[in-house]
């Protein structure tokens, strides 16, 4: 019975905290906003990063927060098109600068696999997130002629999500070509 009112308290703080995080971290785009302009593309690249932090935050909170089920299936044609949209190329770039640690491989084996694989899901579903979010910012930027502002969102959001989602989803794909094979 006490583990019961327990969980429910942990909830509750959960959910107090991202209230938090959100009403706070809304405040903070605000000011920010304010400070440097809502026109400016110092304030989309803040945008950005704020919302990476919050999304980063939020899948500690809630690290089983996942899109439905079928989205996570990588058909083979897919890889054509990774191909012709240079996956490959932006993951060279991407594996050489900073990132995270759990899509690292530490050791062999089925098991590493699979929970490189998790990790994939996650930092895809959290890119894929953020990239809706920054789609949104991007339309609300053309909406209000901020042309300048919405040529920014959308190459942060291809720098900063799509290209991640796009790699994880290739990376994935060959992932369970080898756990196949195993």
């Amino acid at each position: 019975m006490t583990f019961k009112w327990v969980n429910v308290v942990l909830k509750v703080i959960r959910v107090g905290i991202l209230v938090t995080l959100l009403v706070g971290g809304g405040y903070l785009i605000w000011l920010f906003g304010m400070d440097i302009g809502w026109n400016t593309v110092g304030f989309a690249f803040g945008v950005q990063w704020f919302l990476m932090l919050w999304i980063y935050l939020l899948f500690r909170l809630y690290p089983q927060l996942r899109l439905p089920k079928g989205y996570y299936e990588v058909g083979a044609e897919e890889k054509a098109l990774f191909e012709w949209l240079g996956v490959r190329r932006m993951q060279k770039v991407l594996w050489r600068v900073p990132s995270n640690p759990k899509i690292r491989f530490k050791e062999r084996g089925k098991d590493e696999l699979e929970r490189v694989t998790l990790a994939m899901i996650e930092a895809e579903t959290a890119h894929f997130l953020l990239g809706g979010v920054v789609a949104a910012m991007m339309v609300y930027a053309g909406w209000r002629g901020w042309w300048l502002v919405m040529g920014g969102y959308l190459v942060f959001n291809l720098l900063f999500n799509v290209y991640p989602v796009l790699v994880q989803r290739y990376n994935r794909q060959r992932i369970e070509r080898v756990m196949n094979r195993l």
